[in-house]
């Protein structure tokens, strides 16, 4: 597994749909690849794997999300 991923190649992914974006803008932000959640720490310029802990709230928030997206679409109905 890489230790770093450019943002360039991340973009890649995301295009091809082998990553997902948590935000619609996607990169940079936190973005889901290959079972894992890869972010660009402040002060780098590559994205490296979530500690555990941020992995943890990024899968919250993702969920969070997609219940708001079902939501909507069922007219407010969970």
């Amino acid at each position: 597994m890489h230790s770093t991923i450019s943002e360039e190649v991340m973009r890649q992914a995301l295009s091809t749909g082998e990553a997902a974006a948590l935000l619609p803008e996607g990169t940079p932000g936190p973005v889901h690849y290959a079972d894992q959640w890869w972010v660009i720490p402040r002060g780098h310029a590559d994205y490296q794997p979530a500690e555990d802990a941020e992995a943890e709230r990024l899968d919250q928030h993702a969920q969070r999300l997609i219940a708001s997206v079902r939501a909507t679409r069922n007219g407010g109905r969970s």
